[in-house]
């Protein structure tokens, strides 16, 4: 390996630990793993009369313009939409 070779590496490997390193790096990687493939997660709604649902699986999860109602497209290929009283964890 020639000199260029040794200081493209050096540069390479230090920009991968700068990256790694930082939490906003790590946020927007994060985010754009979310809004592309979806990430694991499991999404629980509750009603107003007590009954409760869930789903579990990896999902992209959208919201309406609005910003009360969000949907998604569960592991069966169905559309989801839920209004309020819903959360959605990480796995």
């Amino acid at each position: 390996m020639g000199k260029y070779g040794v200081w493209l590496l050096s540069g390479l490997l230090l920009t991968a630990f700068m990256l790694t390193g930082c939490e906003d790096i790590q946020r927007s990687a994060k985010s754009f793993k979310a809004n592309t493939i979806g990430i694991e997660r499991k999404v629980v709604w509750t009603g107003f009369d007590g009954s409760r649902k869930e789903w579990e699986g990896r999902f992209k999860i959208e919201s309406s313009k609005q910003g009360n109602v969000v949907y998604f497209i569960d592991e069966d290929g169905k559309t989801v939409i839920l209004g309020p009283g819903y959360y959605s964890v990480e796995k």
